[in-house]
């Protein structure tokens, strides 16, 4: 019998119990026991700095541990101006440097929860970004969750069931492939 795959998950929000966090939550609750899920706390991870680059800061050194010690890695990402949020490209830049980069090869899938389409956009963008930094991306399926209004209210995600089909869809296409 294999070992169950470890998959990290990060969170592209660094708000409590944002939309993007609760989607990950039901993310987790559908791989049930088929895997091992991690949250990846990447909270504190400074600026990128080039010149912080030859002796790393011990936070990045922490991530990317976490992230080498992964099989896999699910990103969820909320859409800001229909791109990803900074603080989130600021970590991936931190990840992608040095030789042998943590996410060179690294499988990796990604869903967003993001305005009226579904954070269409950021996933375009997503797939470009962990492309280019040549890391093994599960092209599709991939999720998208429109926030309705009254979410903006309550603070609850409700995933109707055509997305949340979606999203069952996406975790067996991914667990099939980081087998």
């Amino acid at each position: 019998m294999n070992p169950l795959k470890k998959i990290l998950f990060i969170v592209g929000s660094l708000r409590k119990n944002g939309f993007n966090e609760q989607l990950a939550k039901k993310t987790e609750e559908l791989i049930g026991d088929d895997a091992q899920v991690e949250y990846l706390d990447w909270s504190k991870v400074p600026f990128f700095n080039q010149d912080l680059e030859a002796n790393l800061p011990v936070e990045v050194q922490e991530v990317k541990d976490k992230v080498r010690e992964s099989d896999a890695l699910w990103i969820f990402t909320p859409e800001y101006n229909h791109q990803i949020p900074g603080p989130l490209k600021n970590l991936l830049d931190w990840l992608s440097r040095g030789a042998p980069s943590v996410l060179k090869d690294k499988k990796v899938t990604f869903a967003a929860a993001g305005g009226g389409s579904g954070g269409a956009s950021v996933r375009d963008f997503m797939m470009l970004l962990l492309n280019q930094m040549m890391m093994d991306t599960m092209s599709m399926p991939n999720t998208g969750i429109q926030i309705p209004m009254t979410a903006f209210q309550t603070g609850q995600l409700e995933i109707e069931s055509y997305p949340l089909n979606q999203l069952k869809r996406q975790v067996k296409a991914f667990l099939d492939y980081i087998a």
